[in-house]
């Protein structure tokens, strides 16, 4: 069992001071893998205390050394890739080869464009021919709260950290509880390129308290936030009593359906391939014909969903076979949420109060 549960503040790895453990699942075993800290209110204090601490130097240094941080922390990216990929692939489920090629590279791709912006970036710039002698000057936001999902972890935190480097931000990252062991290789990183005490500081915890306790302190400028539109609502009017900064990408669970064969067999496939690497999508294979109060199912259409599951290349990911096309879902709540949403669409569309065959789901 890997233990991980220190938190990165303030350049060293420290213990918790209100920790709760928790263990990591590997999705393919359903196996705990890895223990880590959730973290409170304390600990998030402690990283804001921080990142607060280190903002007035941090944000005066010129964008030139700013940036060759950053070319750093890339190279030594590119170096731990093998290590981001199986950590990605354990966590996450994704398939192997899917995390080598496309997960831990999407990290790696967000920091080489944001060093491609930067550097042709204008931190001080003209107002205009009108006004020759007034000048525009972009300062750094501040002290940023980051909170990242679990699907795509490394491509998430790395294009929220790496911009903000580069601005002459400090920042606490919350990565997903569920995803915790990339981001803790990603914080290992930093520390080795580095990035100076207090600009990157990395605190575990659930979404109602290290998220709440980020949302609401008066020592963060701006917060941002990707998951879902639910929790994204509760940031927002938690920001709003320290008039914030809000940033947002919302989504959850994509439903895609499909009327008619035609239009269900385009998306079996497809679907099959989004559930098993890491995308959120939920199929309705039937085809929706209001009956009275009721939708009746198409048990050809299902089998055809079953037919295109039962025909990929999957398997475990400990076995890191090559030929893995598909790999485990992380986490079995996601089947509660497609219900869900296809309920809610059978609602809105028909009116009717439930879908036949999903009783017992």
């Amino acid at each position: 069992m890997i233990n991980k549960t220190d938190f990165y503040i303030d350049g060293k790895w420290v213990a918790p001071q209100q920790g709760t453990a928790l263990e990591v699942i590997d999705p393919s075993t359903e196996d705990a893998f890895a223990t880590i800290s959730l973290g409170g209110e304390a600990d998030t204090n402690a990283a804001v205390a921080a990142a607060k601490r280190a903002f007035p130097a941090w944000s005066k240094t010129p964008p030139a050394e700013r940036l060759a941080l950053v070319k750093k922390i890339q190279e030594i990216y590119k170096s731990r890739m093998d290590d981001m990929a199986a950590a990605i692939s354990q966590e996450m489920g994704a398939p192997i080869d899917m995390a080598k090629q496309q997960q831990a590279p999407a990290g790696l791709g967000h920091i080489t464009n944001f060093i491609k912006a930067a550097e042709n970036f204008e931190f001080v710039r003209p107002l205009g021919d009108h006004a020759p002698n007034d000048r525009i000057v972009m300062d750094p936001a501040g002290v940023i709260a980051m909170i990242t999902p679990w699907n795509w972890p490394l491509n998430q935190i790395a294009c929220k950290v790496a911009p903000a480097i580069a601005a002459g931000c400090t920042m606490i990252l919350k990565p997903s509880e569920y995803t915790p062991s990339s981001a803790l290789i990603f914080a290992e990183i930093l520390h080795e390129a580095g990035v100076p005490k207090g600009v990157f500081n990395l605190v575990n915890g659930l979404g109602p308290d290290v998220g709440v306790a980020m949302s609401e302190h008066p020592g963060i400028d701006m917060i941002s936030f990707t998951g879902s539109t639910r929790a994204g609502i509760d940031v927002a009017k938690r920001a709003a009593n320290t008039v914030k900064r809000v940033s947002q990408e919302l989504g959850g669970v994509a439903l895609a359906g499909g009327v008619g064969r035609d239009g269900v067999d385009r998306l079996n496939s497809q679907v099959v391939g989004h559930l098993c690497t890491g995308f959120l999508a939920s199929l309705v294979p039937v085809d929706l014909v209001a009956h009275g109060s009721h939708v009746v199912g198409s048990d050809e259409c299902s089998r055809g969903f079953r037919d295109a599951a039962q025909q990929t290349e999957r398997g475990e990911q400990g076995n890191n076979s090559q030929e893995c096309a598909h790999g485990p879902s992380l986490a079995c709540w996601l089947v509660g949420c497609a219900l869900l949403n296809i309920q809610a669409v059978v609602r809105e569309l028909f009116g009717t109060p439930r879908v036949l065959g999903t009783d017992g789901l």
